[in-house]
């Protein structure tokens, strides 16, 4: 299975001179000698220093011994793949790539954004470049590679580099993945040299994305990312009937390995992460009362936190993707854990409260062209109406705020397009409606809504939530820029306040490097569109100046 997805030995060209004479090209294509993976092999080896052509392009241990050449058949050769999984299991680590070791990204000064790329690999140490010709909204593999030395290489980290990252955990990925603690993570740092897979894998899935969440504007950081995913995969295993119930620890690096592919743009390799991390718990039973109160209670607890965070990122992905959901709600939320922060969890229940609204009716009228009843739209517009949301979230950390904001005026945005879609509108102003449903205009009460929230977070607040929240910002701030090229005509001061919400989410969105190439394309042609626009009194002084800033 594994010799399969080897690249195949490297065949070297015959120069036309070498060809001309028998003598000649015999002993241009022949070594005096060949070594140990070769000769097992049975490749061409040309018998180069530290490191012949085929172990260099393998990436693999090359060892001279002083036995001479077999002279066996080529049926004895070992079966493909064989050879080149001992040496890489076997040896340390290879001399070109020891010196390519970087510490951790060091907490400094951004540097400029970089055109963001996939990684791959053929080997855990190399790292693919995909060229960015598939559409962003279906992570449609394209066949286009372009290889380049890799800047970071991942095998053989040594346990200083976990540990130089769990601060960045604890800040970045623990408040929004309450479920592997920081003392759970350094027990599994002190299990490292054991070389237990499902550890290794983990390790590396969480170095993955705390790199991902916490470096976002280094221009090396899809290159760690990508490196360090090819070495999660390469230490997990797929479970079997041989081995117990899957563990949390198991589960969660799925989990972090489906949030990284979103970032690197592969919806599909997510969604099948995503997937067996859903599996897996579905076997658990965590969805059944009477299994999970046989269980211990801490760890009941953080399976059902876990199950909760999979029902978001399924439930996200519903809507973001057009994907179908498989779980269900729990009958109950969470319980406090004394090993969670009552900050942290008192954040986690209101993202699963806020995401709950995408029931699977919601999810139903979303994909579908099912008409949905007017009481459903107005129910669902009066939830996500309710201001006491924005009194009970001031408790929570800005970073959990600045999530829950934009993610409930995202839910806002979609219930209004599914509304506008069925005409299930009001025709009142916003704000005004009698009966309850979405305004036409609701966008640009979003606008000024998010305008005003915003304001109060950083930047790093806002991206630390990585492509999930940049998503929701494209959507909203798209639907705004729509209702104002539908709806031009507006009294001086709406206007100006109209183009004044609009530059600033303008400014915050397009500064996002994670923003998709093609949603970054579409807004900047609507903006083209809007300065072309004859404003009503446009003549008024700043207007036509925050035109020309769009």
């Amino acid at each position: 299975m594994n010799g399969a997805l080897l690249p195949p030995p490297l065949v070297t060209p015959i120069s036309s001179s070498a060809s001309s004479s028998p003598s000649s090209s015999s002993a241009a294509r022949r070594s005096t000698r060949a070594c140990d993976a070769c000769r097992r092999r049975k490749v061409r080896c040309n018998g180069a220093a530290p490191r012949c052509q085929q172990c260099a392009h393998l990436d693999i241990t090359c060892m001279y011994s002083t036995a001479g050449a077999s002279r066996r058949s080529r049926k004895t050769a070992a079966p493909r793949g064989t050879v080149i999984a001992a040496c890489r299991n076997g040896a340390l680590a290879s001399p070109f790539a020891s010196n390519q070791l970087p510490p951790p990204p060091p907490r400094s000064q951004p540097s400029p954004p970089t055109p963001l790329t996939m990684g791959s690999a053929h080997s855990p140490s190399a790292v693919t470049h995909i060229s960015d010709h598939s559409s962003p909204s279906t992570g449609s593999w394209s066949p286009e590679l372009t290889m380049r030395t890799p800047t970071f290489v991942s095998r053989n980290l040594p346990n200083i580099y976990f540990m130089e990252l769990l601060p960045d955990y604890v800040k970045t990925v623990y408040p929004v993945n309450p479920v592997i603690s920081e003392h759970e993570v350094r027990d599994c740092i002190a299990r490292m040299p054991m070389g237990d897979p499902e550890t290794l894998a983990f390790l590396y899935s969480y170095a993955a994305l705390t790199v991902n969440l916490s470096h976002i504007d280094r221009p090396d950081t899809k290159d760690q990312v990508s490196s360090l995913l090819a070495s999660a995969l390469e230490h997990k295993r797929p479970l079997s009937h041989l081995e117990r119930a899957p563990s949390a620890l198991r589960i969660v690096t799925c989990v972090f390995i489906e949030i990284c592919y979103l970032s690197l743009r592969r919806i599909d390799l997510a969604m099948i992460y995503l997937r067996e991390a859903i599996g897996m718990l579905i076997m658990l039973k965590v969805h059944v009362p009477d299994v999970m109160a046989k269980i211990d209670r801490v760890e009941r607890i953080r399976l059902e936190r876990l199950y909760w965070e999979c029902f978001i990122h399924e439930r996200f992905s519903a809507v973001a993707y057009d994907k179908d959901v498989i779980l269900d709600e729990l009958p109950h939320l969470p319980e406090h854990d004394h090993m969670l922060s009552y900050q942290i969890h008192y954040g986690w229940i209101y993202t699963i409260q806020t995401f709950k609204v995408i029931d699977k009716d919601f999810v139903r009228y979303w994909l579908t062209r099912d008409t949905p009843p007017h009481e459903w739209v107005r129910q669902r517009h009066r939830i996500l109406e309710d201001s006491q949301w924005k009194i009970e979230i001031n408790v929570l950390p800005t970073m959990q705020q600045a999530d829950i904001i934009v993610t409930r005026q995202w839910l806002r945005t979609i219930l209004w397009q599914i509304a506008i879609r069925h005409m299930i509108l009001s025709s009142g102003r916003v704000g005004s409606s009698v009966d309850e449903t979405p305004s036409l205009t609701l966008p640009l009460q979003l606008s000024k809504e998010l305008k005003l929230f915003l304001e109060s977070f950083s930047h790093e607040e806002v991206s630390v939530h990585g492509t999930g929240i940049v998503f929701k910002l494209f959507e909203i701030t798209n639907a705004i820029v729509d209702v104002i090229l539908q709806l031009p005509d507006a009294p001086g001061q709406d206007t100006r306040e109209r183009l004044e919400d609009l530059l600033v989410l303008k400014r915050l969105i397009l500064g996002f490097p994670k923003l998709e190439k093609m949603h970054r394309k579409i807004l900047e042609q609507k903006f083209d569109k809007i300065r072309g626009l004859e404003m009503r009194d446009g003549s008024e002084e700043g207007i036509e100046e925050l035109v020309n800033l769009l």
